[in-house]
């Protein structure tokens, strides 16, 4: 009887120490994961080997191998594997340590995981595979690895290949490598497009060549009808639409509205609302501006302006800077490219002609505001003089406006550039 009490405390002293020591790997398991996530290569050696475990989870269940990939460490994931780290582990979304190292555009930690072992076809639950997120930020090196592998070039992740990704992106060198080795250059998502589509809408113009070359059909349609050109047109990508029409693609198209890629371009719906509401917003504003100008004025000293006068005054700064603006929205691109054909090309481009045009648009615009403004300050300040005096005052401040906006087109054209 006398030993039960020496049994019970030799017990409790075991429990008691088991706890302990799962405690401290406890902590030393989440010390390991944060030292993989932060790339303390040290740290996580000394870890390891005073048995913290490799395959150390958080608390989302992405490993430490996991973050050390996924954060670009490719010293840290390097140790992990030699110390015997599951390069194939996967986390709560079933996302794998390769998966996430693609994701993220590390080349030389993917390459690593590729050369231990790691499951180059792994899916995640999302679908989500290493070929698509190294098209998808252009990782050559990788792509070719993943291809000599045994990689499916065609796979579809989200309903696209890796070369759909690629040229969407305008990975030119990745897709040119996809294609040698086998990749479908008219291969179509769940949507009906192509990667030459990807490519137009994007405005790639050199991968939309390589593409043209390799064979993808110039007249393909997606599920809307529309084609690469009108894909283009409405992105206003003109390189790529001059290219596209170069190649032999249809002009005359239509999609399943009965619009052509130039119909499409156009948008009057889309692209010239915004266009009119703002100048009736720009006309009411103004009206108000300048009427609450002119009654404080004639409340202060009796004034009596000349109606004519006014309404010549704010209209015409108007009808110069809309001028300005609509030169550059409408006819600059024509001129631009020198025949009839660039209309389709031009018409699409109503916010996205940069360099020269961009600043013609910003010149326009400061051009129309600040003239408007000077406009009610002249006819405040001078519109009770005769008429050649307030011509020349007048004159005066719309070159002073001129000149800013002149400067505000220079600005975008440098910025555009």
């Amino acid at each position: 009887m006398k030993k039960l009490p020496v049994l019970f405390f030799l017990s409790l002293f075991a429990v008691s120490h088991a706890i302990a020591d799962a405690a401290d790997n406890t902590a030393s398991n989440e010390t390991l994961v944060q030292a993989s996530k932060d790339g303390h290569a040290a740290a996580a050696k000394l870890l390891i080997d005073q048995g913290a475990d490799v395959n150390a989870k958080d608390e989302n269940g992405k490993p430490a191998l996991m973050w050390a990939s996924f954060n670009g460490h490719a010293d840290v994931a390097n140790l992990l594997i030699q110390k015997g780290a599951d390069v194939n582990a996967k986390n709560k979304a079933g996302y794998t340590s390769l998966i996430e190292a693609s994701l993220k555009g590390y080349a030389d930690v993917a390459k690593l995981l590729i050369d231990k072992g790691a499951d180059i076809n792994a899916r995640s639950d999302d679908g989500q595979t290493a070929l698509k997120w190294a098209s998808f930020n252009g990782l050559v090196d990788v792509v070719r690895q993943l291809i000599e592998k045994g990689a499916d070039i065609n796979a579809k992740d989200d309903s696209l290949t890796a070369l759909m990704w690629a040229s969407a992106q305008g990975h030119a060198d990745v897709a040119k490598l996809l294609i040698e080795k086998g990749a479908d250059v008219n291969a179509k998502g769940d949507d009906g497009r192509t990667a030459l589509m990807w490519a137009s809408d994007g405005g790639h113009e050199d991968l939309a060549r390589l593409l043209i070359d390799k064979g993808a059909a110039l007249d393909a349609k997606e599920i809307n009808g529309l084609t690469a050109l009108m894909l283009a047109s409405q992105g206003g990508h003109e390189g790529v639409a001059k290219l596209l029409i170069e190649k032999g693609a249809d002009v005359n198209a239509k999609d399943k509205n009965g619009k052509t890629a130039r119909e499409n371009a156009e948008q009057p719906t889309v692209k010239r609302s915004p266009h009119l509401m703002n100048r009736i917003v720009l006309i009411l504003f103004s009206v108000i501006f300048v009427v609450s100008l002119m009654i404080r004025r004639k409340r202060h000293i009796g004034w009596k302006p000349n109606y004519v006068r006014v309404i010549m005054g704010w209209l015409i700064p108007a009808a110069i800077g809309w001028a300005i603006y609509d030169v550059a929205l409408y006819v600059a691109p024509f001129i631009a490219f020198g025949n009839a054909r660039a209309g389709v090309i031009s018409s699409a481009n109503h916010a996205g002609i940069v360099s020269a045009f961009g600043g013609f648009f910003m010149m326009g615009r400061l051009y129309i505001a600040l003239s408007l403004a000077g406009c009610a300050l002249s006819i405040i300040r001078y519109g009770d003089q005769e008429w050649i005096p307030y011509m020349k005052k007048t004159a005066t401040v719309q070159l002073s406006t001129l000149a800013l906006a002149a400067g505000g087109g220079l600005l975008g054209y440098l910025l555009l550039k």
